[in-house]
């Protein structure tokens, strides 16, 4: 019997662990493409993130960089960031503004958002855009947009362009142009309809200041 020496062992098992070493890579780099619930599309300014894994240790972020579930993104003063969802649509924040994709969402398929302070606007893309937040369960329609501003511990949503419906405790809001809810320090939530369109637009001028 031809016995097999210690180097000969070697080169058999090599080949072994390389293959073991690809699938994991493989397999982990799927992981991470499922766990990514945001891209960095674009910003101006100052720009940080921190990650999941090491919360409130702030680092640069450039074009590209992804975000998963715990993740943070936050602009400095006079600074601006677009990411881009998952699911195509987008958030702007605007300068002073931090927001962390939370863990744990009601529903798998939607994104869950905290804006810890300043202003987002969610601009939703070809189809509805459903999103949680502090407010409750917010969505979009195709197309539209809505602002979230964090003052203290006040959190206000307005209606810029389109539609959105918000489920809150209970309570099923639909929400035209211009309308706003508010939740208060005290977890009210009040609803401030849009005003008239009399009451914005300026008068039209009369004939005789036309021929005037």
């Amino acid at each position: 019997m031809t016995k097999r020496g210690p180097h000969s062992r070697a080169r058999t098992a090599r080949p072994i662990v390389v293959l073991l070493a690809c699938a994991l890579l493989v397999l982990g780099g799927c992981r991470s493409n499922e766990n990514i619930v945001a891209t960095l599309r674009s910003y101006a300014g100052q720009v940080a993130r921190d990650h999941q894994a090491s919360v409130g240790t702030w680092e640069a972020a450039n074009v590209g960089a992804t975000f998963v579930l715990g993740d943070a993104i936050r602009t400095r003063s006079r600074s601006t960031a677009t990411v881009q969802l998952a699911t195509r649509h987008q958030l702007t924040l605007e300068p002073d503004t931090l927001i962390r994709f939370l863990t744990r969402p009601s529903d798998p398929k939607r994104t869950r958002v905290a804006l810890e302070m300043g202003e987002l606007t969610l601009d939703a893309a070809s189809d509805a855009f459903a999103l949680e937040t502090d407010l409750g369960t917010l969505q979009v329609a195709a197309h539209g947009r809505a602002r979230l501003v964090k003052d203290g511990d006040s959190l206000r949503l307005q209606v810029t362009i389109g539609a959105a419906e918000l489920d809150s405790n209970g309570r099923h809001l639909e929400l035209q142009v211009g309308d706003a809810v508010e939740i208060t320090p005290k977890g009210e939530l009040t609803l401030a309809p849009a005003a008239p369109a009399s009451a914005s637009a300026p008068p039209a001028p009369s004939a005789a200041a036309s021929a005037a």
